[in-house]
């Protein structure tokens, strides 16, 4: 049998071929900046700012769209459960159009579903404005009679000027 200090290092030696087989890959993001982009208006400039993090990869398609990886993990010998990602599209225009999947982390229900919905109007409709809820948004004189007045702030937010809704619940 081995003495008791051969068996340290053994054991210290095993640890250490284990730890060496495995990397960081990615960077750390943050996976709730998802819930602050809008299908049709964000750019990739701002989902950088959002989820605190450049994106680990892009792929350009010959018309323009881009697809955006985010990925954060442990790579090893064995694939990891300690790795998180989101996938995001954006059209040819550089506008934000969807997630396209996301991995290892919980994004906001009801942003994710406002999104699909927006996304789901932008398709319908393309240049044409989206409401909040996904729906066309009818012309504000078409709705009015000609006059044309602040819009009213969604539940849970509230209007710092004119054209600012600031929603902190959303």
């Amino acid at each position: 049998m081995p003495p008791l200090p051969m068996l340290r290092l053994l054991s210290l030696l095993s640890a250490g071929l284990v730890v060496a087989g495995c990397a960081t890959v990615g960077q750390g993001f943050d996976p709730a900046g998802v819930a602050g982009l809008v299908p049709g208006e964000s750019t990739l400039g701002e989902a950088r700012v959002l989820l605190k993090a450049s994106p680990t990869q892009t792929y350009a398609a010959a018309n323009g769209a881009v697809q955006a990886l985010w990925y954060a993990g442990l790579r090893g010998p064995v694939d990891s459960h300690a790795s998180r990602s989101v996938l995001l599209a954006f059209g040819p225009d550089g506008r934000f159009r969807q997630v396209l999947d996301a991995r290892g982390v919980i994004l906001d229900e009801a942003a994710t579903d406002r999104q699909r919905r927006q996304a789901a109007c932008l398709e319908v409709a393309p240049g044409e404005p989206c409401d909040a809820y996904g729906g066309p948004a009818a012309p504000a004189a078409v709705q009015t009679g000609g006059h044309v007045p602040a819009a009213p702030a969604p539940a849970g937010c509230y209007a710092a000027g004119e054209k600012v809704v600031i929603c902190p619940a959303l």
